[in-house]
């Protein structure tokens, strides 16, 4: 893909993105629809666990956000 400063503008999230850290471990998945948050994105703990659970509808956090602590509880 092209990475200019000019293409970049161009570029358009749709689907699922995802994140890892240094270790490779998942430390996030947000969902896009041409370019909008749109259905739940997750951020995970360290530990793999779920950290936080978004619902997003539009870019807008539409619904009730969820945090879980590291041992799971919400």
């Amino acid at each position: 893909p092209d990475v200019t400063a000019e293409a970049e503008r161009s570029w358009l999230f749709d689907g699922p993105s995802y994140a890892w850290n240094e270790d490779g471990t998942s430390i996030a998945e947000i969902n896009y629809s041409q370019g909008l948050l749109e259905g739940y994105s997750y951020y995970y703990h360290p530990s793999g666990r779920l950290w936080k659970k978004i619902p997003y509808s539009k870019n807008q956090i539409e619904g009730v956000l969820e945090t879980f602590k590291k041992e799971g509880d919400l």
